[in-house]
């Protein structure tokens, strides 16, 4: 139960810094800050497990997993701004490896040093130095994007208008090519 608790934070996470980074168009310093709460929180865990706080241990793992998850939608949308076709194809993979390799190590890295010093501590202290450089290195980077980021399009004075007779199944009509007159009532450029 605490764990899925844990996790329910790191949802709210992703879903709050998803959220913030798409309504400022900003997704650099949204993931260099989400990831320097990951490795807090993770410090965190091993300052309070040094000291036997059991609160600590509750509230620290929860806060590196808002932090930690939260920086990873917000992190996917950086490659596609720097790299296009192959490029990105490669470095989504390259990318991808990395992760899967940081998943598999990971896990025995922490139970190797919890067996050679008895604590989880110097382990955590470790995992928050790699999300430290996740940090350093998205706050540090040039945040200069091979092109811009799309503007939503807007046309001036004039709302944007719905037909009311479309619904569901209308948009489904729709696909199929039934509803075109519809819309064309209601939107002169379709």
């Amino acid at each position: 139960m605490r764990m899925s608790g844990i996790f329910a934070l790191g949802r709210t996470g992703m879903l709050v810094n998803g959220w913030r980074s798409d309504r400022r168009r900003e997704a650099r310093r949204h993931t260099a800050w989400a990831a320097a709460v990951g490795a807090l929180g993770l410090m965190l865990a091993a300052v309070a497990q040094q000291a036997g706080s059991s609160l600590g241990l509750l509230a620290a793992p929860a806060l590196s997993a808002a932090g930690t998850m939260g920086s990873i939608p917000v992190f996917w949308s950086l490659p596609p701004r720097y790299m296009s076709g192959t490029a990105l194809a490669a470095g989504v993979a390259l990318i991808n490896s990395c992760a899967n390799l940081a998943g598999y190590f990971a896990p025995r890295f922490l139970g190797g040093m919890k067996e050679s010093t008895g604590s989880y501590g110097l382990g955590l202290f470790a995992i928050a130095g790699v999300d430290s450089s996740a940090w350093s290195s998205s706050s540090c980077s040039s945040g200069r994007s091979r092109r811009r980021s799309p503007q939503p399009r807007r046309t001036p004075g004039r709302p944007t208008r719905r037909c009311p007779e479309v619904t569901h199944a209308g948009r489904l009509l729709k696909q199929q090519g039934h509803l075109t007159a519809v819309y064309r009532k209601w939107d002169p450029k379709y």
